[in-house]
């Protein structure tokens, strides 16, 4: 069985001012048995062999050296690549008992975070760039994953609204014109998300981040139709407005506690001794009246507070 048919170019290399085929460490595989040719498709066995089959791969290793142009095919940085160009949006859509869709943006999250620091450990310097090709296809790959999350959240009927929202990446639609990319899938990739993400920019609807007061943006649209924020909304108007009542109430008691001691000492006069040097001796009349001052610091400070709850409950 020879699959060296048609098989894939070496790789190139620019040596001596032109380029030659690189055609080192270039493997083939070894033996398989009997029992893995039976699981190929298509292939009927005509008769039981003890002989095992050889079996020649079809494209080539393109194993990466130092300085090399192009980066190393089968590396975890762009296995990782081809997971998420192949298989993405088909894991994300996948019917699961064992996972709801939150572990899944969580497990999505975890996966690309340990990408984008292997990433930027490995094409990025103080100095700048050091792998100009990697660099934009982390660019892509993140780029990727945006819309496909993006995309899975749109065709959920909780979120539909965000279908109608911009979302407006700083200086992204300029970034394109920056991308160092060797192949025409990447080419076509890039102009793939780039018409994306330059209709996101154009929508009904403001960026989710941006003018999240305002009565289109997103947050105040899904918070009137969220069960569950009205809820949280009516306890805190419930729990404000107790602690108003409650703070009008010691309000009406200082009040009258403070009638009640400066009534006290309305016929009396003073008669505080001020004879002895360092040891003034208070009379019945001042030390009541100095236990009525402090009311109405207190009056003040129930009052902002009355007026914070108040506060709370118009803005919810």
């Amino acid at each position: 069985m020879d699959f060296m048919l048609n098989t894939i170019e070496y790789s190139k290399s620019y040596k001596n001012f032109r380029n030659v085929d690189e055609t080192r460490d270039v493997p083939e595989s070894h033996y398989v048995c009997q029992w893995w040719v039976q699981q190929l498709q298509g292939i009927k066995i005509e008769s039981n062999s003890n002989k095992s089959c050889r079996v020649k791969k079809k494209h080539r290793d393109q194993i990466r050296w130092n300085n090399a142009v192009l980066p190393f095919r089968r590396s975890v940085l762009t296995r990782m690549e081809i997971w998420v160009e192949s298989y993405l949006e088909q894991w994300i859509n996948r019917l699961s008992v064992l996972e709801n869709e939150t572990n899944r943006f969580e497990i999505l999250l975890r996966f690309y975070e340990e990408y984008q620091s292997a990433v930027l450990n490995h094409c990025w310097s103080v100095k700048g760039p050091t792998d100009p090709i990697g660099y934009s296809r982390f660019i892509l790959m993140s780029l990727t994953i945006i819309r496909v999350i993006h995309e899975k959240l749109c065709n959920d009927p909780r979120f539909e609204r965000l279908a109608l929202h911009s979302i407006d990446i700083p200086n992204l639609i300029s970034l394109f014109e920056f991308l160092v990319l060797p192949t025409c899938e990447d080419m076509i990739r890039a102009r793939d998300l780039y018409d994306h993400f330059y209709q996101l920019n154009h929508k009904l609807y403001p960026d989710l981040l941006k003018n999240i007061e305002s009565t289109d943006s997103f947050g105040v649209y899904s918070a009137a139709l969220s069960s569950t924020m009205n809820k949280s909304i009516q306890r805190i108007r419930a729990e404000a407005e107790w602690v108003k009542q409650q703070k009008i109430q010691e309000i009406k008691n200082a009040k009258e506690k403070y009638a009640r001691l400066m009534k006290s000492i309305s016929d009396l006069s003073c008669k505080c001794d001020n004879t002895t040097y360092g040891d003034r001796q208070i009379c019945e009349k001042c030390s009541i009246q100095q236990q009525a001052i402090k009311h109405p610091s207190e009056h003040l400070r129930m009052s902002v507070t009355i007026q914070t709850r108040k506060c709370i409950g118009r803005y919810f």
